[in-house]
């Protein structure tokens, strides 16, 4: 609409979740389905079914509970929160790309063993890794899932809001809704506050599969922590499936 003006786009009062589209237009979801509405007001069915739940498959026929979406060039992620997992719709098909169903908790590592709390934000970081909030923010690096931030903090209220800081010792009490901002870093909101994350602009990487590769923001130093034996990792093979780490 002309600017300056608010403009109603749609009929449909319970699209919730709203985040935009790079075509002026917005994703949402409307009970458990995934909607795209034009910058016209056009809405269409992105993907799910009328049934809440989880199923991966083709796009109409998966089943979702909700969730908060990215749209990126080649598909869209969904962090679908009440399922604890991040979902992927690309192709006309839905996967579930990291989490385990039903099953939550902070345990870093091999995306195949790492777990998520309560997914409602993913943004993407221009290293190409990805940034989820789930009450704690995380990043997932290649195939490994890493806590960056920060230590749990009382839930909302408490008697002091959480504390800001080095990512690595801040607190936050439920990070939510995560906003890319232009100048690289990031938005959430926590505990009825709005909050900026500034990721550090150094990225450590040692090439080997078999470390988990962090950077210590209080010395901006790298570490490298092996994975044991028997932990998951990638050979960056699409074809191979079941890799894991022998003598490191």
């Amino acid at each position: 609409g002309p600017a300056g003006q608010v403009t109603s786009l749609t009929g449909w009062p319970l699209m919730k979740r709203l985040t935009a589209k790079a075509d002026g237009g917005v994703l949402g979801f409307v009970g458990s389905q995934l909607m795209s509405m034009s910058p016209q007001g056009k809405a269409t069915l992105v993907a799910g079914s009328a049934v809440a739940g989880h199923a991966d498959g083709p796009a109409l026929q998966a089943q979702f509970q909700g969730g908060r979406s990215l749209e990126e060039p080649d598909g869209i992620l969904v962090a679908d929160g009440s399922n604890v997992v991040v979902r992927r719709v690309a192709n006309g098909q839905v996967t579930t790309v990291l989490g385990q169903v039903g099953v939550g908790g902070f345990n870093d590592g091999h995306k195949s063993v790492a777990r998520l709390g309560f997914p409602q934000g993913v943004a993407r970081m221009p290293d190409g890794s990805l940034l989820i909030l789930d009450g704690r923010i995380r990043r997932l690096a290649g195939d490994v899932l890493t806590t960056i931030a920060a230590t749990p903090a009382a839930p909302y209220p408490a008697t002091a809001p959480p504390a800001d800081g080095v990512a690595a010792t801040a607190q936050v009490s439920g990070a939510v809704h995560l906003k890319a901002l232009p100048s690289g870093a990031y938005a959430f909101l926590d505990a009825n506050t709005v909050r900026k994350l500034v990721p550090p602009a150094k990225v450590c990487s040692d090439g080997n599969p078999c470390t988990l590769d962090t950077c210590l923001p209080a010395t901006g130093a790298c570490a490298f922590v092996p994975i044991g034996d028997g932990g998951g990792c990638s050979d960056g093979d699409g074809c191979t499936q079941g890799e894991a780490c022998a003598g490191g």
